[in-house]
């Protein structure tokens, strides 16, 4: 959403000497700064909420650094523990309301000269994704008792992140299933079901494990800071 947004996050490196995460410094910039370009890029559902962002010697004066000069990495790792933690808490709700959706679609739709919501095989895959989603609730709820205690989010977050992501796409994809060939109409056919509403969140759907990190991002997360494997 940079193209909306009045500020941004810049992790810059200050110290060109010091390795890797070393020698990095945390600013917010006012994206009215001179210097600022955003160029949308269109997605395939047609949105454009990813941008690229262009710095030509943009100035940022020195309050507007969070945290300490060249210590912005773990300003950043915070930052992110706490988008891919507590954020899923909203998450697992947007999961449960298409999950509902989702069956609500099916006692509609008819499959094999019957209502999809009969055939044991949409069942079995609708209550899979009905005890995944409880389960991320769950786990959420043991995210949501530590920053209760004043604790900070810890690494367990990207597993939340990972969850949701992927079985969001999966539920979009069961959908499409659904729908047979009336999955390939777009909004704007007469014959669109439920105006096409599937189509666009499937293809939203993709970028859901890029953002916030990649899927594999998220994976070396959790088998280095949750389960202490070796870096490979």
């Amino acid at each position: 959403y940079a193209h909306i947004a009045q500020w941004c996050i810049l992790l810059t490196r200050t110290d060109p000497g010091a390795p890797k995460h070393k020698g990095l410094t945390y600013f917010l910039v006012d994206m009215q700064s001179p210097g600022v370009t955003v160029k949308p890029l269109t997605q395939i559902n047609g949105d454009a909420e990813f941008n690229e962002i262009f710095f030509e010697n943009v100035r940022v004066p020195v309050e507007n650094v969070l945290g300490r000069v060249n210590d912005g990495w773990s300003v950043a790792i915070t930052t992110l523990m706490f988008e891919r933690g507590p954020r899923t808490l909203t998450r697992q709700l947007m999961l449960g309301q298409g999950i509902d959706a989702a069956i609500a679609l099916a006692r509609r739709l008819d499959r094999h000269g019957r209502k999809a919501s009969e055939d044991p095989v949409v069942r079995q895959r609708l209550a899979q994704l009905l005890i995944d989603a409880h389960a991320l609730r769950y786990a959420n709820l043991r995210a949501l008792t530590r920053l209760l205690r004043g604790e900070p989010p810890g690494p367990e977050g990207s597993a939340a992140k990972l969850f949701f992501s992927e079985t969001w796409q999966r539920l979009l994809e069961f959908v499409m299933e659904l729908e047979g060939p009336y999955a390939q109409l777009w909004e704007g056919s007469d014959w669109a079901i439920e105006g096409g509403y599937w189509q666009f969140r499937f293809l939203r759907s993709r970028g859901d494990t890029i953002a916030a990190g990649t899927s594999e991002i998220q994976r070396n997360i959790i088998a280095e800071r949750v389960l202490g494997l070796p870096k490979d």
